[in-house]
């Protein structure tokens, strides 16, 4: 079990450089913090930092210079075969999810070029520019995230556009991908039924995408005859200890982590209760977070199913936009 803990903070090491130099917040020709520094962050060894350094040396994003330091090199740039394509991956704001799902897509998108016979360039920095003037060069844009001052302006832009879990969707103009409700709802049922629980609470954010998730999940649950009750507003959860009689079905990550640092206050960790279930789980990638049973795509995959979907419309000027839902599974905490 050490042996997978150190793996993971490898990944997270690994995947929080990749982001930040992808992203442009370390610019070309900057300089990484020391070993010390980021062993300490991550809590690996500077022999793992090292390792780390050594593999995105390999991939050309970094150059060590003796005496100096390490240093950015260029950012994540992907060229392929002939023909040229120029896609924009614009990332969700929020920083620590940048290092953690955000850094899985687009290593997911990474790997899609694999299989595409053109010359595909990712332009990371160039998606950190205002929404109102996007670049004519782009031949596609990816979105990460909320994104809601991006979503009222896409039906403006004169290229196909990829919407990764988006809050708002401007159904019109945007090919969305988002997580199964209906399979989420049906993992958590059949996981809430084997526990023997009998009622539940569904709590979900004020949007659009969460009512979904509530609604398909309320419906599911109804099948069997038991009541359920929906508690709408992120910043308004009380701060209450599970009842150990009823399930709770919440409808992102977010809600579980205002909860549990809720209840921390009085001494109780949250995780040790095993009737409450939460939905995408981005901020329980985030090192330092207190994890719980999540339902919880592989974020691999969905970048290179944006992908694939991108190049889908942009193949045929025909083909309209379309919601996708991508695969989840149940996941339950590691322990070390």
């Amino acid at each position: 079990m050490r042996r997978k803990m150190q793996i993971k903070r490898y990944d997270d090491l690994h995947g929080y450089l990749w982001t930040k130099i992808a992203s442009g917040e370390f610019p070309e020709h900057s300089r990484l913090p020391s070993f010390r520094q980021l062993a300490a962050r991550f809590g690996v060894s500077q022999g793992s930092v090292q390792r780390c350094i050594r593999d995105l040396e390999e991939d050309g994003l970094l150059t060590a210079v003796h005496g100096s330091g390490v240093f950015v090199q260029s950012p994540p740039r992907l060229l392929y075969g002939s023909g040229t394509r120029c896609i924009a991956v614009r990332l969700e704001r929020n920083p620590a999810r940048m290092q953690t799902y955000c850094s899985l897509v687009l290593q997911g998108i990474q790997q899609a070029t694999n299989n595409r016979n053109c010359r595909l360039e990712l332009d990371y920095r160039l998606a950190q520019q205002p929404p109102e003037s996007p670049p004519d060069h782009y031949d596609g844009l990816i979105l990460l995230g909320t994104n809601f001052e991006t979503a009222p302006l896409i039906r403006h832009y004169p290229y196909p556009v990829v919407g990764v879990e988006m809050n708002r969707r401007p159904e019109e103009a945007i090919s969305t991908l988002a997580l199964d409700p209906f399979l989420a709802a049906e993992l958590a049922v059949e996981y809430f039924r084997a526990r023997g629980l009998t009622r539940v609470e569904v709590l979900t954010p004020d949007s659009a995408l969460h009512r979904d998730r509530a609604e398909i999940f309320k419906s599911r649950w109804s099948r069997y005859g038991s009541a359920a009750i929906t508690v709408l507003g992120l910043a308004d959860i009380p701060v209450f200890l599970p009842q150990s009689d009823r399930a709770y079905y919440l409808c992102n990550g977010d809600l579980y982590q205002r909860w549990a640092f809720g209840v921390q206050r009085e001494g109780i960790r949250l995780s040790q209760y095993a009737n409450i279930v939460s939905v995408d789980g981005k901020p329980l990638l985030i090192a330092g977070r207190e994890p719980g049973i999540v339902i919880l795509p592989d974020w691999e995959e969905v970048g290179r199913a944006a992908l694939e979907e991108l190049f889908r419309r942009l193949e045929s000027a025909a083909d309209m936009p379309r919601k996708i839902y991508f695969s989840c599974t149940l996941r339950f905490p590691q322990t070390a």
